[in-house]
C-alpha cells in the first residue's frame, strides 16, 4: 500500500536523478515527485511545492563535468558547445534552454558552486543529500536511511536496474545505464583521465571548498 508520504528529487543535469526516480518508484512505498511545481534541475523551490522529503543527489565537481560534457556535444541539447574541447568546456559558461526553460550560469563549475551551495543553506526544508558514486555501491543503505527518515516502510521488492526491468521504466534505465561497469568507473576514477594537469588545478582552483566539504 502506498503512502502518503512525498519525496522530491532535484540534483544537477547528469547527477543522477532518473537512477534515483527508478530506485525510489520501485522500492519504496512513497510518491515520488520529479517536475511538478519546479524542474528538478533548477533550484529547489518549498514555496512551489511542499515535500516531507528532498532528496538532493550530486556527483563530485570531476565526474559530474565530464558526464555534463559528454552529454553537452552528444545529446544536440547543447548547441552552443558540440565544437569545444573539454578544457574549454570546464573553463565557459553554462547555458541549456529548451521548452520554455533557460538554466544559465557565467561558469560551468559556478554553476556546479552555486546551486549546491543554495540547496545547502536552504534551512526551510527538511533534506537529504546522496552521493551519486556512493548510492551506486550502497544503495539499499541509502534506501533504508531515506525509508528512515519519511518513516515509510520498503517495497516488498528489490529491483535492481540490472533485473526485472518494467518496459514502463524503460527510458530511465537507459539513462541510468546502471551496469558493473559504471560502479567500477566511479569507483576506479575512471574519469580523471579526461583531465590534464592544467585542468585539474583550474577545477580545484575554482570548485567551493565550502560545498565540497559540506557535501561530503
Amino acid at each position: 500500500m502506498q503512502s502518503n508520504k512525498n519525496i522530491k528529487i532535484h540534483g544537477l543535469m547528469r547527477s543522477g536523478t532518473n537512477f534515483l526516480q527508478f530506485m525510489l518508484q520501485n522500492n519504496m512505498l512513497v510518491n515520488v515527485v520529479v517536475n511538478k511545481g519546479n524542474w528538478k534541475h533548477a533550484l529547489l523551490d518549498p514555496k512551489v511545492i511542499s515535500c516531507d522529503l528532498y532528496a538532493i543527489i550530486y556527483k563530485d565537481i570531476f565526474s559530474w563535468l565530464c558526464s555534463i560534457y559528454k552529454y553537452a556535444i552528444t545529446s544536440g541539447r547543447f548547441a552552443n558547445y558540440t565544437n569545444q574541447s573539454f578544457s574549454e568546456f570546464i573553463r565557459g559558461d553554462f547555458h541549456f534552454v529548451e521548452n520554455g526553460l533557460d538554466l544559465k550560469h557565467p561558469s560551468m563549475i559556478g554553476m556546479y558552486n552555486d546551486y549546491y551551495a543554495k540547496s545547502l543553506d536552504n534551512e526551510s526544508i527538511k533534506k537529504f543529500f546522496i552521493n551519486y558514486q556512493d548510492f551506486l555501491i550502497s544503495y539499499n543503505f541509502y534506501m533504508l536511511k531515506i525509508s528512515k527518515l519519511l518513516n515509510v516502510k520498503m517495497a516488498k521488492r528489490n529491483i535492481f536496474p540490472v533485473n526485472n526491468i518494467d518496459p514502463s521504466h524503460r527510458n530511465i534505465i537507459k539513462s541510468s545505464s546502471f551496469l558493473y561497469e559504471k560502479n567500477n568507473f566511479y569507483r576506479n576514477k575512471e574519469y580523471m583521465k579526461n583531465f590534464n594537469k592544467e585542468d585539474i588545478d583550474f577545477v580545484n582552483n575554482n570548485v567551493s571548498s565550502d560545498v565540497v566539504k559540506r557535501l561530503h
